[in-house]
C-alpha cells in the first residue's frame, strides 16, 4: 500500500531514519493514537505534535489502529463495491459503519443483485465473529487494523436483523453450518475436528460454507486418508459442481495450488468429469491412492496425474497447445501443467520450444526448459536448450537454472546430473555474493547426499556452508535464509549461530524462525520471550509466535512462564486474538486445573470465546458463576459450561441461529 502524508503529501516509508531524498518521502513520521493518521515528521513537529483531526497528542515513530466511523456520504461505498469487487470485504466494513435503522432500506435498494448478495454474507460473517467474541477489529493486506466501534457493533446488529429476517431457509442451515465450523475452529486443539462431517459440508449446496469446510482441511490433523475414503465416489458421480469440490478438497489435502484457470480449466474439466463418470470404482481408487503415494514433486497436480492416468493426454494437451499459443495469461502455470503431465505431453514440444525462445529472463524461462526435461528430452540437447540460461545473466538465477536442471536429470536417473559436474563446478566457483552464496546452498539441498558428493566434491555441507553465509553476513542475512534454516535445522553449529543471534536480534525473522524450532532444551530463552510478548508496539504477528514459543519451550504445565500467558488471557486491554492464541497455547502446554477464582473475570469477558477457554482451562469453578454460563445467550458457551462436549456438525440447529 502506497502511504502518504494527509497535509503536505510527501510519500512515509516508515524507516525510522531519514530518507536519502527527503522532499518526496519521510524515514521518520508520527502517529496520532486517537484516530489513527500518520502525518510526516515535519507536519507533526509543525503542528505542536497534536493531531489536527481529533486533537490527541501525536507519538513519534508509531502505528496506531484506525476506528470504524460512518462517512457522510455511504453512496460513494456502495458505487465502489458494484464497480470493483476486488475491494468488497474492505469497502463492505466501512458501509456497515453507515448502517442505521433508517439507511439500511436505502443501502439495500441501492446495490445491485450481485452485490447485495456478497454484503450480505460479509454482515453474516462478521455478525457471527461479533457473538463468538472471536475479534474486536478488522484487518486487511497491506493496511492497519481497523477497531470496532460501539456505533459500528450496532450498524452490523441492524443489517444482521434485517438480512436474516428476510432470510430463506436454506440460507439459514447455511448460517447454522457456518457457525458450527467456526465454532469448532474456536475450540481447537482442545477438540479434533470431525473429519468426516467436515467432507458432508464440502458437499453443502451453499458455495460458501463448501469453501470455509474445504480450508478447515488445514486443521483436521493427517485428513488425507479418510479424504481419499470420500473423494472416489464423489469423483464417480458425474456430477460437476460435487466432482469439482471433490478435486479441491484432494489439492488441498495435498497442499498443491490449481495450475489451470478461465477458459481452459473449464474445457480440461468438462474432460475429465466425463472420464471419471466412466471409470470403475477399484480402477479409480488405485488412480487416487498412487496419486496421494507419489513423491510431491514440484510440479505434481492432481488435475495433470488424473488426465495422464485415464488416458485423456491426446485431448487435453491440444487445448494446452491452443492456450500457449494465444499466449493466455497463466502461460507459466500452462507449463508446469505439461510438466506434470510429463512425456504423454510430448506432442507440445513445438510449442514449448517456441515459448522457450520468446523467454526474456530467467524466470520465464525455467518453465518451459522444466516441461521439455519432463516430456523425456534427452540430457545432450536439454543442457543445449539450457547453455544460454546457464552462461548469461545474474549469477544467482544462473545457478537457479542449474538447480532445476540439475534435479530433473536425478528424478529421471537417466546418468543423473553427472553431465552438470563441470559447470556445477565453476558457476560454484564464481559464487560472491550473499545472493548468489544463498542459491548454490539452495542447489546443494536439493540435491541427494551422493550427487552432492560427486557434483560439488571440495565443498563441504550444506548446512556448514549457510552457517558461514549468516556468520559473514550477521547484520543483514540474505532474504528468505529462513527457508534454508528449517531445512537445515538439525546442523548443531546452525543452532548454535541461531541461538546467538536470537539474543542479539530478537525481532528479525530469523529469530522467529529459530523460536518456531526450539524445545524446552532452550529454556533460557523464556525471559526474553516474556520481555518481547509484553512489548505491545510488535506486530499481532510476531507477538502471536513468541507466545507459542513460550508453550513450545516450556519444560512441563507447572512452569512459570506459562503464567505470563494466564495473565495474558486475562487482560482485557490486550487483542481479542492474542488472548486467544494465548489459551490454545496453554491447553497445548498441558495446562488443566487452573484455580477458577483466578480466571474468574475470563468467565465474565465479554468475549464468547474467552468465556469458553475459561471454562476449558478452570478446575473447579464457583457454582453461582457456573450456574449462569449454563444459561449464557450463547449457545457454545452452555454446551461447554454443561460438559456436552463438542459442537454438533452438520446437524440442524435453531440455538445458533442470532
Amino acid at each position: 500500500m502506497v502511504h502518504s502524508c494527509p497535509l503536505c503529501r510527501r510519500f512515509l516509508s516508515f524507516q525510522r531514519e531519514e530518507s536519502p531524498v527527503p522532499e518526496l518521502t519521510a524515514g521518520h513520521w508520527f502517529g496520532c493514537p486517537g484516530c489513527g493518521r500518520n502525518v510526516c515528521d515535519r507536519c507533526g513537529r509543525a503542528s505542536g505534535r497534536r493531531c489536527l483531526e481529533c486533537g490527541d497528542t501525536l507519538e513519534p515513530d508509531r502505528f496506531f489502529p484506525e476506528y470504524l466511523r460512518p462517512q457522510e456520504n455511504w453512496r460513494s461505498l456502495v458505487s465502489g463495491m458494484m464497480e470493483e469487487s476486488t475491494f468488497i470485504e474492505r469497502l463492505s466494513v466501512e458501509l456497515i459503519a453507515c448502517v442505521t435503522e433508517t439507511s439500511i432500506l436505502e443501502i439495500d435498494a441501492a446495490l445491485d443483485e450481485w452485490t447485495r448478495g456478497r454484503f450480505r454474507w460479509e454482515v453474516f460473517s462478521w455478525d457471527l465473529e461479533r457473538r463468538l467474541g472471536t475479534a474486536d477489529a478488522c484487518e486487511f493486506l497491506g493496511e492497519r487494523e481497523l477497531r470496532w466501534t460501539p456505533e459500528w457493533e450496532r450498524g452490523l446488529t441492524v443489517a444482521t436483523r434485517y438480512y436474516l429476517e428476510r432470510a430463506d431457509e436454506a440460507t439459514r442451515d447455511a448460517l447454522r453450518q457456518r457457525e458450527a465450523l467456526c465454532e469448532w475452529s474456536l475450540l481447537r486443539p482442545a477438540f479434533a475436528l470431525p473429519v468426516k462431517a467436515l467432507l458432508a459440508l464440502i458437499l453443502h449446496p451453499n458455495k460458501d460454507v463448501a469453501e470455509v469446510a474445504i480450508r478447515k482441511l488445514s486443521e483436521a490433523g493427517n485428513a488425507l486418508p479418510e479424504v481419499l475414503d470420500w473423494c472416489v465416489p464423489v469423483l464417480r458421480s458425474g456430477e460437476e459442481a460435487r466432482v469439482r469440490r471433490a478435486l479441491d478438497a484432494l489439492r488441498y489435502a495435498l497442499d498443491e495450488e490449481p495450475l489451470l484457470h478461465g477458459k481452459t480449466r473449464r474445457e480440461v474439466e468438462q474432460r475429465l468429469f466425463l472420464a471419471l463418470a466412466r471409470c470403475g470404482a477399484t480402477e479409480l481408487e488405485t488412480v487416487v491412492r498412487r496419486i496421494a503415494a507419489s513423491p510431491r514433486a514440484s510440479s505434481a497436480n492432481v488435475t495433470a496425474s488424473l488426465v495422464g492416468a485415464l488416458g485423456l493426454a491426446d485431448e487435453v494437451v491440444p487445448l494446452l497447445s491452443a492456450a500457449l499459443v494465444e499466449r493466455r495469461p497463466h502461460r507459466q502455470k500452462l507449463c508446469w501443467f505439461l510438466a506434470a503431465l510429463g512425456e504423454p505431453a510430448a506432442s507440445a514440444r513445438p510449442v514449448v520450444l517456441e515459448l522457450l525462445g520468446r523467454a526474456e529472463t530467467h524466470d520465464t524461462a525455467l518453465p518451459p526448459l522444466l516441461a521439455l526435461a519432463r516430456m523425456g528430452t534427452p540430457a545432450p540437447e536439454l543442457l543445449t536448450l539450457a547453455q544460454w540460461w546457464l552462461d548469461t545473466g545474474p549469477l544467482e538465477k544462473r545457478l537457479e537454472v542449474l538447480r532445476v536442471l540439475a534435479c530433473l536429470l536425478e528424478e529421471r536417473g537417466d546418468g543423473g546430473a553427472l553431465p552438470l559436474r563441470d559447470r556445477c563446478q565453476r558457476l560454484a566457483s564464481e559464487a560472491r555474493t550473499p545472493e548468489e552464496r544463498q542459491a548454490l546452498i539452495w542447489l546443494m539441498s536439493r540435491l541427494p547426499p551422493a550427487s552432492r558428493q560427486a557434483l560439488f566434491p571440495s565443498l563441504p555441507e550444506p548446512a556448514e556452508l549457510l552457517t558461514v553465509l549468516l556468520e559473514d553476513t550477521e547484520d543483514k542475512p540474505p532474504f528468505l535464509a529462513e527457508l534454508l534454516v528449517k531445512q537445515h535445522q538439525d546442523s548443531p553449529r546452525l543452532r548454535a549461530w541461531l541461538l546467538r543471534h536470537a539474543r542479539k536480534e530478537p525481532r528479525d525473522s530469523l529469530s522467529s524462525c529459530f523460536f518456531e524450532l526450539a524445545g524446552p532444551e532452550y529454556a533460557g530463552l523464556l525471559l526474553l520471550l516474556q520481555r518481547l510478548i509484553a512489548d505491545r508496539s510488535a506486530s499481532l504477528y510476531q507477538r502471536s509466535g513468541w507466545i507459542q514459543a513460550v508453550g513450545r519451550i516450556a519444560p512441563g504445565p507447572d512452569s512459570p512462564a506459562l503464567h505470563s500467558l494466564v495473565e495474558l488471557l486475562l487482560d482485557v486491554r490486550e487483542r481479542l486474538e492474542l488472548r486467544l492464541t494465548a489459551a490454545r497455547t496453554l491447553w497445548s502446554a498441558g495446562v488443566r486445573d487452573l484455580p477458577g477464582t483466578e480466571l474468574a473475570p475470563a468467565l465474565r469477558d465479554r468475549s464468547a470465546a474467552i468465556r469458553c477457554w475459561a471454562l476449558l482451562l478452570a478446575g473447579e469453578v464457583e457454582e453461582g458463576l457456573l450456574a449462569s454460563l449454563r444459561e449464557d445467550p450463547v449457545p457454545l458457551v452452555r454446551r461447554v459450561a454443561m460438559g456436552a462436549g463438542a459442537p454438533r456438525l452438520g446437524e440442524a440447529d435453531d440455538e445458533r441461529m442470532p
